[in-house]
């Protein structure tokens, strides 16, 4: 809050053709993914607090927009592909951000110092129990209507034997960045939204990582660490 509050302020004092402003910026982003990390510790070590509410699945990647663009790399072009009219999702709308950045900033670096493209893409699907049952998760969900949020980009894509471990926790092919953290967390806060996730992968090629997420059903019971926003 110290950090984020004072850049703010400097924000204010500065000229708008600046050139600081956009070290600032760099410095107000790091700050926010800072804060991010850290609610992600508490979330996967079962302190953080969920707030809950209605979503539309659409309108959170395309408030996303900004953000996304600055964090991937220059040779990385984001396209999207995105639904209007979609059911609404319950939901914590800061995990699911994070879910997507999460994924957006991998698809960059499989891209690495190519020329590629990073596809984000929502909608709707009808699921029967084989496709479920190839997903990654397989919590017995039940077939019916699911929201989709998909991360498609045309990278390095993964190797099989890698691909088996990408959902451990601090596991990382990354040399010099890099917790290991970002998809163990990314699948705990899609488990807890009562969701799945598959990935499909082919070396030379590309990754696509696809998220299922139920339609909100009324009278859902709360996790005990839930609060609600009407």
């Amino acid at each position: 809050m110290v950090v984020l509050g004072h850049t703010d302020l400097a924000m204010l004092r500065l000229a708008p053709d600046s050139p600081a402003r956009e070290n600032l910026l760099q410095i107000e982003l790091a700050a926010v993914r800072a804060a991010d990390l850290a609610r992600q510790m508490l979330a996967y070590s079962g302190k953080g607090r969920f707030v809950i509410e209605n979503l539309d699945l659409t309108r959170i990647v395309e408030e996303m927009a900004q953000m996304l663009e600055v964090s991937v790399s220059k040779k990385a072009v984001l396209s999207y592909n995105l639904s209007r009219g979609l059911p609404a999702t319950s939901g914590d709308a800061t995990q699911l951000r994070q879910v997507v950045l999460n994924l957006v900033i991998n698809a960059s670096e499989a891209i690495g110092d190519n020329s590629g493209v990073i596809t984000i893409s929502t909608g709707r699907l009808a699921c029967d129990r084989a496709y479920l049952s190839e997903t990654w998760i397989d919590d017995h969900l039940p077939e019916g209507l699911y929201l989709v949020l998909e991360v498609a980009d045309t990278g390095c894509g993964i190797d099989q034997d890698i691909l088996a471990k990408i959902f451990d926790p601090f596991f990382t092919t990354k040399k010099s960045q890099g917790t290991g953290l970002g998809l163990s967390i990314s699948l705990s806060y899609i488990k807890s939204h009562g969701g799945e996730i598959s990935v499909r992968s082919e070396v030379g090629k590309g990754t696509a990582f696809q998220i299922l997420l139920p339609v909100r059903q009324k009278g859902r019971a709360l996790h005990k660490d839930e609060e609600v926003i009407s």
